[in-house]
């Protein structure tokens, strides 16, 4: 549900945006060449965005996923070892 709202909104900027530019370019008077470069332009802008967000959420993602096997790799802690554990914190 969340997600399906946030997913909206999203699109909702995105045709906002579309639409002020669109507004921003009639007022230019811009020629379809600059029309065109000026896309061009946001295109190449946006690439460059997206690879430097989507890098670094990537590189996020792995060091989680390193952290997560590394504790999965861990003996697990047995009942018996919680419980030496709490009484030594009790008699300390």
């Amino acid at each position: 549900m969340t997600q399906t709202i946030e997913l909206n909104e999203h699109q909702c900027l995105a045709v906002r945006q579309r639409l002020m530019d669109a507004q921003k370019v009639s007022r230019e008077n811009l020629g379809p060449e600059q029309m065109l470069n000026n896309l061009r332009n946001e295109t190449r802008q946006n690439r460059e965005i997206c690879n430097d967000v989507l890098g670094r959420e990537l590189n996020d993602k792995r060091e989680r996923l390193q952290r997560i096997e590394m504790l999965l790799q861990e003996p697990q802690t047995t009942q018996s070892e919680l419980e030496r554990l709490t009484t030594d914190v009790k008699r300390l």
